[in-house]
């Protein structure tokens, strides 16, 4: 049986279609690394803040 051109646009369009949704996930997973260093950063500073909250309180205290 040989390939119809109906055959043929329905293969390229499901290489391309597959192309396209590595790529998409591809860029969600870099996305997805992004937010999660985001997100470790901000709990960082967050744990930084909490510190010198404490710190000055102590030392508010202690003057």
């Amino acid at each position: 049986m040989t390939a119809t051109p109906t055959d043929r646009k329905v293969s390229v369009m499901s290489a391309w279609a597959e192309t396209l949704a590595r790529s998409a996930h591809s860029t969600l997973d870099r996305m997805d690394s992004a937010l999660t260093r985001t997100e470790e950063r901000i709990a960082q500073v967050r744990e930084k803040i909490v510190r010198r909250d404490r710190e000055l309180k102590l030392s508010s205290r202690n003057s």
